[in-house]
């Protein structure tokens, strides 16, 4: 017999017959039954033990549960607004709304926490309705949800969408006016909307309440040590890491940049601040760190760690950054469909006459050199230029403060093992060879060496 399931709460599965079957012996017919998978119970010997048939006081039958022996997995399409749980509240007035003539969509929740029944079907449900509404962003208590969009949002990311987040969504910080920018975001829950944003405001509103906390104990008690607060930013390859990260330093970079303001800061014409020396690191980052794999076209091939330092008037004074597991392998192969760190290909196609001339790469390209052809993938899908990614990888070295001397070094190793890679070896007996004297690459990777 094949019965239809569906989920009414984390510890017991519904199991209903299809809504043509009449349950023997009550005369009632079954009929609008939200179900989520067809199960062939025959096919299930041993897992179900007992089983029970509800029914309402006015006689209408509210589920046939059956009580499980073994653990049960079940395949669902969350496509389906039968697959999710009825017992929400929001996917019943969803479903409701979805049977009007107008169809008018149900918002879903903000906070996944707030669904009755939390489980996979309930949650993958919300996230696909929000998604499909431009909602990338949903809570799950402290967490936030952060769905790749695959298209550029810049409308959500603006100063004015900044500035509404300060202060736990009460708007302005600092003393400069910012008019209509200063209102009230929070909403019924006490919360402002999901946004990165919020999250990376809870960890400096909580770090500055420990920092003023700190400053000023209550009387009698021991002087608190300030507490640091730590953003993990964690999900598979092309989920939004990179991306997700710049945008929790812009937002932590401009509160700090707002505090100078208040203080009357003086900035030296022509030097660089904190805030712009920590943001400045991103493109180098990624032009030495991240590649285009198969499902990413800017990958971070490597791990992360940073840590910011404020003064206990919330300033951003200083920054370090820890590296790890940095994908080497993928100088020498890369996989098809794939490309080596963004670098060699920038500096194959930005790089003005004159230095090209300098580094032996005049009418040279990506398909010339061994590490960079291996895998016949030349370029990026984003429509993100090489060149251009380059001339902001310069300027960013200016930013951080490379001199001139020491971006020719480092140009100067980079181009020395694109040649590098050409380097051929000759055969002298069955298990021995030397290096290929002859071959010009060998002697053009010596020189920029030097």
């Amino acid at each position: 017999m094949l019965s239809k399931v569906v989920f009414c709460g984390a510890s017991k599965l519904a199991i209903l017959p299809t809504p043509s079957s009449v349950i023997p012996n009550k005369g009632f017919e079954l009929t609008h039954v939200t179900s989520l998978l067809l199960v062939d119970i025959s096919a299930m010997p041993g897992i179900i033990s007992s089983g029970q048939v509800t029914i309402s006081a006015t006689g209408k039958i509210l589920g046939v549960c059956l009580i499980f022996s073994k653990s049960v997995s079940f395949i669902y399409d969350a496509s389906d607004l039968s697959m999710v749980c009825v017992e929400n509240s929001w996917c019943q007035q969803q479903y409701l709304a979805d049977n009007k003539d107008d169809n008018v969509p149900v918002a879903p929740p903000t906070d996944l926490t707030t669904l009755e029944h939390l489980h996979e079907p309930a949650i993958v449900f919300c996230l696909q309705r929000r998604y499909e509404l431009n909602q990338i962003y949903t809570y799950t208590g402290k967490i936030l949800i952060a769905l790749n969009p695959f298209r550029s949002l810049d409308d959500i990311y603006t100063e004015e969408t900044m500035r509404m987040y300060w202060n736990g969504g009460m708007g302005c910080r600092s003393a400069v006016n910012v008019g209509k920018q200063q209102q009230k975001m929070t909403s019924a829950s006490g919360r402002p909307p999901p946004h990165v944003y919020a999250i990376a405001e809870d960890a400096y509103n909580s770090m500055m309440v420990s920092l003023e906390n700190s400053a000023a104990p209550s009387r009698g008690m021991k002087t608190p040590i300030p507490e640091n607060q730590s953003l993990l930013v964690s999900g598979e390859s092309g989920a939004g890491k990179t991306v997700t990260t710049k945008i929790v330093l812009r937002y932590l970079a401009t509160i700090s940049a707002e505090k100078h303001k208040t203080k009357d800061a003086t900035v030296v014409a022509g030097t660089a601040t904190i805030e712009s020396q920590i943001l400045g690191w991103n493109p180098v980052l990624e032009s030495f760190g991240n590649a285009r794999t198969v499902r990413n076209d800017n990958s971070s091939r490597f791990g992360k760690f940073m840590e910011m330092q404020f003064d206990k008037s919330g300033i951003l004074v200083s920054a370090s950054l820890e590296t790890y597991l940095l994908e080497k392998v993928r100088l020498i192969t890369q996989a098809p469909g794939e490309r080596n760190y963004h670098i060699f290909y920038e500096i194959l196609s930005g790089l003005p006459k004159h230095e090209r001339q300098q580094f032996n790469l005049l009418n040279k390209s990506p398909p010339d050199f061994r590490m960079t052809a291996s895998s016949g993938t030349f370029d990026r899908r984003d429509g993100v230029e090489d060149r251009t990614t380059f001339q902001k990888l310069r300027k960013s070295l200016d930013t951080v403060g490379f001199t001139k001397e020491d971006q020719s070094d480092l140009f100067h190793v980079v181009c020395a093992l694109l040649h590098m890679s050409n380097v051929t070896f000759v055969e002298l007996s069955a298990d021995g060879s030397v290096v290929d004297q002859a071959n010009p690459s060998l002697r053009i990777a010596i020189s920029l060496l030097g």
